[in-house]
C-alpha cells in the first residue's frame, strides 16, 4: 500500500521517527512526505516546550535515531515549507530534513508565520500540486 504524508511542525517529527522505527516492519511505502514548519533540530520556543529541546539531532548527521544511515526516505519524495515570519521554527531547521537521504528533495519559504503554513491558498495549492503531480522543479510560482 502506498500513502503520502503531510505534517505540521512536531507532526513531520512523529512521523519520520515512526518511518525511521518501522521501516522494515511496515509494508506501506510513503510515496510523499510534506514537512511545513517542521523543527528538525529544534525550536526557538524550545525553553516553554520540552520535547523539541533537542529537535531531531540525528537528521543532521544523515543518521536514524538508531544509530544506522537514513533509509525510511529513500523512496520518497520530500517537500518542506517554512515560513519567513516564523517566530518558532527557523530555515536551518525546517531544512535539515534533507540530510536523510530523500529520493527527492524541493524546499520553499513562504511570507508567513508558523500557524499560517497549513492555512495559507498558495502553500495549499502548492502541496496539492506536489502530491497530485509529481513534478516540483521548474515550477513557476
Amino acid at each position: 500500500k502506498y500513502v503520502n504524508i503531510v505534517a505540521h511542525s512536531q507532526g513531520g517529527l512523529v512521523a519520520l521517527d515512526y518511518l525511521e522505527r518501522h521501516v522494515n516492519k511496515d509494508p506501506t511505502i510513503v510515496q510523499k512526505f510534506v514537512a511545513l514548519g517542521s523543527p528538525f533540530q529544534g525550536s526557538y520556543s524550545a525553553p516553554r516546550i520540552t520535547d523539541l529541546r533537542s529537535g531531531y539531532p540525528n537528521v543532521a548527521l544523515g543518521i536514524s535515531s538508531n544509530g544506522k544511515a537514513h533509509t525510511a526516505l529513500q523512496n520518497t519524495e520530500v517537500y518542506v515549507a517554512y515560513g519567513s515570519k516564523d517566530k518558532y521554527v527557523h530555515k536551518q531547521s525546517a531544512t535539515l530534513i534533507k540530510n536523510a537521504n530523500p529520493k527527492v528533495y524541493y524546499e520553499k519559504e513562504y511570507d508567513t508565520d508558523h500557524s499560517s503554513l497549513h492555512e495559507g491558498s498558495q502553500i495549499i495549492n502548492d502541496v496539492n500540486f506536489f502530491l497530485y503531480s509529481g513534478i516540483m522543479q521548474g515550477r513557476d510560482y
